[in-house]
């Protein structure tokens, strides 16, 4: 089961068949009878998509539903664009999950076709991504390197990765602080020259994740 199956999943979950209740002051959202049915009419590009696309990016309460609503949404594009490269499908709908949140500062969209826009926005993100793994190393700079204590501390192995992978594949219980935490790893695993919040961010995602690998393994 992939990224995009576990996200329908935690979306079923936190609305529990309905529109929540916080959205009912939107009238084009609250006339939808169910989540499903709210994806289902995002889905459908066109005038009634892009309003319903607006109107979940300017929702104040539970914003982190209405991203999921859009990533579900936008799951069976990103499926067709990555064809079957699964990885490359997961790192799509994070990427495509942090343009909805920059999206939402940055309102309003002008353009039509608003849930297309975002993935092709997440999609130029993931294509000029550099692989992953390790960077070469200059050989002039192994004359300067010195010895430091604890050259691993911070490291947020592969391995791990892969461990909370599993995970979320076999756990049909995994909630959205999980699916976040891994999101947010897949975010910030390779990017050099991180912000001070970036730092303070990755830190605890790797905690995070280490404790729920350690967990899950003595489970």
């Amino acid at each position: 089961m992939d990224l995009a199956d576990r996200l329908e999943r935690e979306l079923w979950r936190c609305a529990r068949g309905g529109i929540p209740e916080e959205w009912q002051g939107s009238q084009r959202l609250a006339a939808c009878s169910s989540a499903e049915e709210l994806v289902a009419r995002v889905r459908r590009i066109g005038v009634e998509s892009d309003v319903l696309v607006d109107d979940l990016l300017a929702v104040s309460d539970l914003p982190e539903v209405a991203t999921l609503v859009l990533a579900v949404a936008a799951a069976p594009l990103a499926r067709a664009r990555c064809g079957r490269d699964r990885d490359r499908c997961d790192l799509l709908l994070t990427e495509f999950a942090l343009a909805v949140s920059e999206a939402r500062v940055d309102r309003p969209m002008s353009v039509r076709h608003r849930l297309s826009l975002l993935l092709d926005r997440s999609w130029d993100r993931v294509r000029r991504a550099r692989p992953h793994g390790f960077a070469p190393v200059d050989p002039d700079e192994l004359d300067r390197t010195g010895v430091v204590a604890d050259p691993f501390a911070g490291v947020l192995d592969r391995d791990v990765l892969d461990s909370v992978r599993a995970r979320l594949e076999r756990d049909a219980d995994a909630g959205i602080a999980l699916v976040r935490a891994w999101n947010s790893a897949l975010e910030l695993y390779d990017r050099e020259g991180r912000s001070e919040a970036e730092r303070d961010r990755w830190k605890y995602v790797r905690r995070l994740l280490r404790r729920l690998d350690v967990d899950d393994s003595a489970a």
